[in-house]
């Protein structure tokens, strides 16, 4: 590994693949170290995932130039290894002799990512809460979900990303329509955008990502496109907000929306 390249390496790991993010690569084992994993992580938030066809492991890093983290495969788990192994895999990295093991980053099938946990990254090591409901007798859906949050968008959208992730990268059904509740309610909440502009403005770029992965007719948009028009139209009575207009007007449009 260069100066300032991170990796993750996962010892151990069942034959098959490993998903980093959203794409999937093909473990490569080709030592007596049993190395698998991925070189040359971007800066950011990561996520990544090992399964043997019958268990499934996760873990979240947080990764910064340079850094190297070591995991071992444990019957269904990622645990650190013993500090012997974890030190050859170091001492290959200081030789420049890891990379040959490793799959470089599948950057482009990972273009969106950045976009997806940009909220969670500004959330800090608290992260976000998928929360099941939110209080009764608020005016709008979008304002009952401020009310969750205490009135604080960044913590909102911290939950827009973390539905979305936990429903359709962890496969969890409950986080899915959690994140379709959010969805429409930012999607139909143009009466409120004068209100709230930084938390719309920053919502359809979330949402737009998000949207962009699933096909058409599991997307919230399908089902309140009427609502969705009203909002580009909305965003587009604020000069500072015209291209977050533009931009969900393109989208609803390259959906045939």
């Amino acid at each position: 590994m260069g100066r300032g390249v991170s990796a993750v390496v996962v010892l151990d790991a069942p034959r098959g693949t490993l998903r980093v993010d959203l794409a999937r690569v093909r473990v490569q084992r080709k030592s007596l170290l049993e190395i698998a994993g991925v070189v040359g992580l971007p800066t950011g938030l990561h996520r990544v995932e090992v399964n043997d066809g019958e268990r499934g492991a996760a873990l979240w890093l947080q990764v910064e130039p340079g850094r190297l983290v070591v995991k071992a495969w444990d019957a269904g788990l990622l645990v650190d290894p013993d500090p012997f192994r974890t030190a050859q895999v170091q001492g290959l990295a200081a030789e420049e002799g890891l990379d040959p093991h490793l799959t470089a980053y599948p950057a482009a099938p990972n273009a969106p990512w950045a976009a997806l946990v940009a909220p969670l990254e500004r959330l800090g090591p608290a992260g976000a809460r998928v929360h099941r409901r939110d209080p009764e007798g608020a005016d709008a859906p979008l304002e009952a979900a401020l009310q969750t949050h205490g009135g604080r968008a960044p913590a909102l959208l911290g939950e827009v990303a973390q539905a979305f992730l936990a429903g359709f990268v962890d496969e969890d059904e409950a986080a899915q329509e959690r994140w379709r509740h959010l969805a429409r309610a930012v999607l139909s909440g143009a009466d409120l955008v004068a209100r709230h502009p930084q938390l719309f403005d920053e919502a359809t770029a979330l949402l737009v990502a998000q949207q962009q992965l699933l096909p058409v007719e599991v997307s919230p948009e399908a089902g309140c496109a009427a609502e969705a028009r009203r909002l580009v139209e909305a965003l587009g009575a604020h000069p500072h907000l015209a291209e977050a207009g533009r931009r969900l007007r393109e989208h609803l449009s390259q959906r045939g929306l």
